[in-house]
């Protein structure tokens, strides 16, 4: 007994198998670079969050710095009277 086209059958048949096979590894991968872009969107948070924190401070050093030259210029003016 012959089988019509039993060739491109087998072709398609292990071109399935393949697929399969490589659409599988294919989500392992992607699932893997979502868990780093997770990761990387964290620590850019993270790092957005600190530098906001230091951009604040630096205002309050800056207003600091200010009230304390303010300060000086008043006594050394006390002074040279």
């Amino acid at each position: 007994m012959k089988v019509p086209r039993v060739e491109s059958k087998l072709r398609v048949f292990c071109f399935k198998i393949q697929f399969r096979t490589q659409v599988s590894k294919f989500k392992r991968s992607l699932n893997t670079v979502n868990s780093a872009c997770n990761e990387a969107k964290k620590l850019a948070s993270q790092y957005q969050k600190e530098a906001d924190k230091c951009n604040s401070g630096m205002e309050t050093c800056e207003e600091v710095r200010e009230k304390a030259e303010e300060a000086l210029s008043a006594q050394m003016k006390l002074t040279a009277l």
